[in-house]
């Protein structure tokens, strides 16, 4: 019995733990809510990693071919005689025996098809016999080789007869078609192979008999581990005969040996790929100590390693972009905790007063939150596999693209940190439960009342400390538009690539929230002395007062509120606003849905009687001295551009010519574009936003419609060269193959910023196209801009631009680059993780505020009972119950949406490409996500109402004496 007493005592413990989460199963189920969101947000990250950047992986490693598009996960082995010295055959059988036995396993894929090949070194080839269709029997045809490929029968076509091993000394082979063609070479024929004495060998001479020409069936077969007319200077023999007679006529015969593999890396992920590398990396070693020179010359070593390196880039970024989620999740555990602990302090009091010690009570919480983490870490799990799947076909911000998910596995790495997140949720869970531990009845009596103390970081003044470091983040991005965790230029070129630009805020959001909470009390205890002195009701009164005197019963909640609020509004925020200026900088660029490059027939002007017209104005450049010098002068035709409006889901079509310009002013920029419009086609065409112009773009093509020379300036561009509307302005245009033409305009309007498909800033000056095409003589190529239909594609729009005659050159859709934008990684992690903590802190927080509403009730039944019994009508009770929830949500709510709007003024413009405020073209419009923010509201209406009626019933059923006497027991 004594040995198994302390097993008797763990179940005991055991039992007991059940029974009291059964008694609280709905704080417990809260509870593992809570710590089901921390495992769910930390292993959805690896799995999502994994998924996406082996996506990208497979994506790279067919890029990644060096002659020609292999398979994914081909592993080529090869022995180069020519560098390192043609090897005897019985050598070439030892390598083959080890490396057929050794890849595969060091591989550890399934392997598809295994392919070998050798051949000889090359030798000359000549006519065997004298009547023959070459000149002479001594003519040397080619230098060839002899080479054995393994199974190659059924993926060539013979014109012949396949070889066959012969008795008589001569070898047959098969010749390739292409060598065929080239000096030749038919079925039934004889040459000879000769080979000039080396290694003190004799010569060869080797009679070959031609059986048959052979062509591949399909050259993009997998199997071909060259591309097949790489295999032209080789004769190719089967392997029976190339054992049975190449190799005893041919003394160091095996010159290039290799070996071909080709593997399924479907099934790869982050847990197989590390021991794949080392079984490779040792495959090398054994194959060099085989060997001198056998090697793995192809493989996707370099991709894979790529792969490990991004894939553990992508998950420490998401990790770091997760840490204010996990904050969150990990407040409303302790908080959750904590209302677990108020509501049993009565027992742990007794508990301990009838002889229980705190390292037994401690005990026995440390069982019931290791069975709620236990379920809590499947529960959570499970949904980090579907919020990894859900991630992976994501967007943006709460929008899914509508393409199927990607593969998500569960992997070690998953597991891990998801045992990592469920530990440390436990270890918060067990905070309020190890300081509750240690209470004896008479300091439990001693808390019932009024608590002074506040709590410890406020004693500690973390929010002072956090508000200068969040003070003087910002102040370093003011100044340098970044702070960098490493020399990285790509981290300051992506927002996404560089955490500390998210942080910042957060930091900031979360020592606002705390300054607030630390002064709530404070303006509480302000207003019911002002109520007081006013009018107001009893109800008021007393709801004043009790937030003012009791900050322990709300603090929690309330802090949780404001700073997720201000998280959920800077959140939202930022993925509206970057997802609105991916919008604006693709369009800008592009100008419109679809632009189209677009040339014209190039033809030469000629008078009525056939003659070349000189020196017109369509006269090439630098064409000068005698008619037999001058260059024929050219032109341009094109098809009309309203005819892209026979396309199928083309709207409006609008030309536009882009030329290199320098305006004949003083300072004039060393970089200028002349872009000329339809005007009337570009304004129902063009992308262009409000803020680029003082005036909208119908004014300011309508200012282009006043004459023929009317130009649009940039603002800037004015004022510094003291220009003014109406004066005159000469410009040089840089028309290609027609020299440089000076032009004069008239200043009719200006600009701030105009749709520019260059990446280098440069000085913009509008007019009209035709203008332009008159002075210089001829029509030149332009850009065509369509605006379609959301499902017309590029694709579709340039075959049929074809079939109308119109030469497209090339074309950019602006839809597919916002697509491609939006697929990347490290975007869909973010914008995952931002929608995922989004939701999930929106409903923690509406369960933490009902949690603590109604245990906040639940603990103040005395005092209501008094209140009761000293008069306060049911009516006043109601309204003193409800609020004290609208205040502490209706304040918290607008506290939190306000410091959220706040710090997303501050520091969303630091989110651009480049980090600094000044060089984002188009600039940034900071738009605050206020419809995501309704839903909130709306949430917390809800949580409001559901507080407020459990609380209306409950008080309802409030019997003043019995709350006072069970009370004082």
């Amino acid at each position: 019995m004594g040995i198994l007493a302390p097993f008797t005592r763990i179940y005991g413990l055991v039992r007991l733990s059940l029974q009291r989460l059964f008694n609280q199963f709905g704080l417990a189920a809260c509870l593992a809510l809570g710590i089901a969101v921390a495992v769910m947000l930390a292993s959805a990250i690896p799995m999502f990693s994994n998924a996406v950047q082996l996506r990208v992986l497979q994506d790279r490693v067919e890029s990644d071919d060096q002659a020609r598009r292999r398979p994914p996960f081909a592993f080529l082995i090869a022995y180069y005689g020519s560098i390192n010295g043609p090897i005897e055959y019985e050598d070439y059988l030892r390598d083959d025996a080890m490396v057929r036995s050794r890849a595969p396993a060091a591989i550890g894929l399934p392997i598809s098809q295994t392919v070998r090949y050798l051949h000889t070194p090359k030798f000359r080839l000549f006519p065997a016999d004298k009547a023959t269709q070459y000149a002479s029997a001594n003519t040397q045809l080619e230098w060839m080789s002899i080479g054995a490929l393994s199974d190659f029968e059924p993926r060539i076509q013979v014109f012949g007869a396949l070889p066959r091993p012969r008795d008589d000394g001569v070898i047959e082979a098969l010749a390739y078609s292409e060598l065929a063609n080239r000096i030749g070479v038919q079925a039934g024929e004889d040459y000879i192979l000769y080979g000039a004495p080396r290694r003190g060998l004799p010569p060869i001479q080797q009679r070959i008999h031609i059986s048959g020409i052979w062509a591949e069936e399909n050259p993009d077969d997998p199997y071909w581990f060259y591309r097949p007319d790489a295999l032209s200077d080789s004769l190719l023999v089967t392997e029976a005969i190339y054992a049975q007679q190449v190799a005893p006529a041919i003394p160091f015969d095996a010159e290039l040996n290799l070996w071909y593999f080709l593997a399924d890396g479907s099934g790869l992920d982050t847990d197989s790929v590390m021991p794949l590398l080392g079984r490779l990396g040792r495959l090398g070693a054994e194959l060099t100590a085989q060997r001198n020179g056998l090697a793995v010359r192809i493989s996707p070593v370099a991709s894979l390693q790529r792969y490990v390196q991004a894939t553990n880039e992508l998950t420490l970024l998401l990790v770091i972009f997760s840490v204010p989620l996990l904050a969150v999740v990990l407040y409303f555990v302790v908080m959750v905790a904590s209302m677990v602990v108020r509501e049993q302090e009565g027992e742990i009091a007794v508990l301990r007063s009838r002889g229980a010690s705190a390292l037994g009570i401690a005990l026995l919480y440390t069982i019931e939150a290791l069975i709620v983490g236990l379920v809590a870490l499947g529960v959570g799990l499970a949904a980090g596999y579907g919020l990894a799947s859900l991630m992976t076909q994501l967007s943006s911000f709460l929008v899914f693209s509508g393409e199927p998910a990607l593969p998500v596995r569960l992997n070690s790495q998953a597991a891990r940190f998801a045992i990592g997140a469920a530990m440390v949720a436990f270890l918060a869970a067990l905070i309020p439960a190890l300081g509750a531990a240690r209470r004896t009845i008479v300091s439990y009596r001693s808390s019932q009342a009024r608590s002074l103390r506040p709590p410890f970081w406020q004693r500690a003044y973390l929010d002072v400390l956090l508000m200068i470091a969040a003070g003087y983040v910002y102040f370093q991005l003011r100044q340098s538009g970044g702070i960098l965790l490493a020399d990285d230029p790509r981290r300051a070129a992506d927002p996404f690539a560089d955490p500390v630009r998210f942080l910042a805020p957060v930091f900031m959001l979360a020592a606002a929230a705390l300054v607030l909470v630390r002064f709530f009390p404070l303006a509480m205890r302000g207003l019911s002395v002002l109520a007081a002195r006013l009018p107001v009701g009893t109800a008021i009164l007393l709801t004043l007062r009790s937030l003012a005197r009791a900050p322990a019963n709300y603090i929690g909640p309330l802090l949780l509120l404001i700073f997720t609020m201000g998280l959920a509004v800077f959140s939202s925020s930022i993925a509206l606003t970057l997802d609105r200026h991916l919008y604006d900088a693709t369009y800008f660029r592009t100008g419109a849905d679809i632009r189209l490059v677009e040339t014209g027939d190039l033809s030469v002007r000629t008078s009525p009687f056939g003659i070349a017209l000189a020196g017109e104005a369509g006269q090439a450049p630098g064409a000068a001295g005698s008619p037999e010098e001058e260059e024929e002068p050219v032109y341009y035709t094109f098809v009309p551009v309203q005819e892209h409006l026979r396309i199928p889901g083309v709207r409006s079509a609008a030309r536009v010519g882009t030329f290199g310009a320098r305006p004949n002013v003083r300072d004039a920029p060393e970089r200028a574009e002349f872009i000329g419009v339809d005007r009337v086609d570009f304004q129902l065409t063009a992308y262009f936003r409000d803020d680029f112009a003082p005036q909208p773009l119908g004014a300011l093509m309508n200012r282009l419609a006043l004459n023929s020379d009317a130009l649009l300036v940039g603002r800037d561009f004015l004022g510094r060269n003291n220009l003014r509307i109406g004066e005159p302005l000469v410009l040089t245009i840089e028309a290609v193959g027609f020299g440089n033409r000076p032009i004069t305009f008239t200043i009719a309007g200006v600009f701030d910023l105009f749709p520019y498909e260059g990446r280098e800033p440069r000085e913009i000056f509008v007019g009209n196209l035709d203008y332009v095409f008159e002075h210089i003589g001829t029509a030149l190529p332009y850009d065509v801009l369509l605006a379609v239909e959301p499902e017309t594609t590029l694709d579709q729009v340039v075959d049929a631009a074809g079939t109308l005659g119109f030469l497209v050159l090339n074309g950019t859709d602006a839809r597919q680059v916002i697509r491609a934008a939006q697929a990347k990684p490290e975007r869909r992690g973010v914008f995952g993780l931002l929608s995922a903590g989004f939701i999930a802190a929106s409903l923690l927080t509406v369960v933490g505020f009902v949690l603590s509403a109604v245990i906040t009730f639940r603990g103040r039944r005395i005092q209501l009972g008094m209140l009761r019994t000293i008069g306060l009508s049911a009516g006043q009770m109601a309204v003193f119950v409800a609020l004290e929830q609208i205040l502490l949500i209706g304040l918290g709510a607008l506290a939190g949406s306000a410091l959220g709007v706040i710090v997303s003024r501050l520091f969303i413009p630091f989110m651009q490409i480049g980090g600094a405020m000044a060089t984002s073209v188009p600039p940034f419009i900071v738009r605050i996500a206020w419809q995501d923010l309704m839903l909130i509201y709306a949430s917390l209406a809800v949580a409001l109402a559901v507080a407020i009626g459990i609380m209306l019933i409950s008080l309802r059923r409030l019997k003043a004496f019995e709350a006072i006497k069970l009370g004082a027991v």
